[in-house]
């Protein structure tokens, strides 16, 4: 083979070669081709940005903005996602199972295809431009119907399901989440009845309840109500006439939930049950016309007490941030010191302390709960025994940092409680009796690091001789 042929066929090896590649990574490959080749409609749906199901007694009208759908029209309200993206996810993969030509059709009657006019319409625009299916009536054995492409001769034979697609009901397309907005953006909290104003705000990424008194908040069962709420959905739609919020007593509901993010707010209704159906409840948002159903189980959560939301920890202290802990009662002290390499006995003696016996104490400690929240403002602190506490309790942190201190009263008259109270909160917890009623010296005792026992040895001579 002489130098020249050889050079030639290489040039067309390379040639052939970039072509695959091509095909490969830029162009469409010959398996894509072809399954393209059976699909109703050219579409991406990632592109569709638009899309109007028009039939001949309403017409729905959608518009993508960022992540989210939107019906516009016959209402302008939220779509649902999942449904949208079924929807044109079945569009973008229907197949047509035959195709009828422009030749196969001569002499055929149109009309008898259910095209002119379509029964239905579906409109989509994409960055790659507008399109319309047609759809009409369906096949002789009402296995598949006929669709077409405007502006395009040919006829398909595709899945009944697109007349389905193009017809359903504006329900199904609507989204089912009652208030949308995301927990964990949620700066403040209200829940608002006929006789009273439960407030609670955020900051530093603590609840704290502002009204009807200040005091801190339970975080998880906050967080479980906002979740809870992000999570109601749609029982049923029941009216968009605004003119309808009197009937369904709206007007003057059961209770007002709102959450804030930043500076804007949302706020949902809460009314009665329908009488007909006590599993439910009737319910909107507060600046628009739709009136729904929720699951009433859900809203039960809501009918709180202020005590129910209420940080049940009397020290809410990390026993971690913890450096010195003191505990007097009259003139019996204890006090320990976190040096970095462990815990310090300091009084009532100095001496090396239990590490393992002083974090279970400091559990127990910090991990103390009101059982009863017994008054919330009070000046008669004699009938709590906390005008001279039995016993006070110190925890410090970093240097003099001052983390919590407790006042330990007397044990009430069912001897089920004992009055404690912190120097920093006007409020008395009522408190199961625990640590708190051992005395300084005999924690002490427990908590002091016990010498290590030696065996005893004998001297035995070297030859074994006793």
């Amino acid at each position: 083979m002489n130098s020249r042929k050889t050079f030639f066929l290489v040039v067309l090896a390379v040639i052939g070669g970039s072509l695959v590649v091509w095909d490969y990574f830029k162009g469409t490959t010959t398996t894509d081709r072809e399954v393209q080749s059976k699909r109703v409609l050219n579409l991406d749906t990632k592109q569709v940005t638009h899309f109007e199901l028009v039939r001949s007694n309403q017409t729905i009208v959608l518009e993508k903005t960022g992540d989210n759908w939107d019906i516009k029209k016959p209402i302008a309200v939220r779509a649902d996602f999942g449904a949208v993206s079924s929807t044109l996810d079945e569009l973008e993969f229907a197949e047509r199972s035959r195709t009828l030509t422009e030749k196969d059709l001569q002499g055929a009657n149109l009309a008898s295809f259910g095209l002119t006019p379509a029964r239905a319409s579906i409109k989509l625009e994409s960055k790659s431009g507008p399109i319309t299916l047609l759809i009409g009536n369906e096949t002789p054995l009402k296995n598949a119907l006929y669709t077409q492409v405007a502006g395009r001769r040919e006829i398909c034979v595709a899945p009944v399901s697109l007349y389905d697609r193009a017809t359903q009901n504006l329900k199904a397309l609507r989204s089912r989440t009652a208030i949308e907005f995301t927990p964990a953006a949620v700066t403040r909290l209200e829940i608002k009845t006929a006789d009273r104003v439960v407030e609670l705000k955020k900051t530093d990424s603590q609840w704290m309840i502002t009204r009807p008194l200040i005091a801190r908040a339970d975080q998880n069962k906050i967080s479980e109500l906002l979740t809870g709420l992000s999570e109601f959905r749609v029982q049923d739609f029941v009216s968009e006439d605004p003119k309808d919020l009197h009937t369904f007593h709206l007007d003057e509901p059961e209770r007002e939930v709102t959450v804030l993010t930043g500076e804007a707010s949302k706020t949902l209704l809460l009314g009665r049950s329908p009488t007909n159906d006590a599993d439910q409840v009737y319910a909107k948002l507060k600046n628009a016309d739709s009136i729904f159903t929720v699951a009433g189980e859900p809203v039960k959560k809501f009918a709180v007490q202020i005590n129910d939301l209420r940080d049940p920890r009397v020290l809410a202290v990390e026993p971690a941030s913890i450096k010195s802990i003191a505990m007097t009662r009259g003139t019996n002290k204890l006090a320990l010191q976190n040096n970095g390499q462990g815990w310090q006995l300091t009084e009532p003696v100095n001496m090396p302390a239990d590490d393992a016996a002083v974090n279970r104490f400091l559990d127990d400690l910090t991990g103390t709960r009101a059982k009863r929240f017994v008054a919330d403002v009070t000046t008669e602190l004699q009938q709590f025994g906390l005008t001279t506490p039995t016993a006070i309790v110190t925890l410090t942190g970093t240097g003099t940092n001052v983390l919590a201190q407790l006042l330990i009263g007397s044990v009430d008259a069912s001897n089920e409680v004992r009055f404690v109270k912190r120097a920093d909160e006007p409020f008395i917890y009522g408190v199961e009796t625990n640590a708190l009623d051992q005395s300084p010296s005999a924690l002490a005792e427990t908590l002091a690091k016990k010498p290590v026992a030696t065996p005893a040895t004998t001297n035995t001579p070297p030859n074994g001789t006793p």
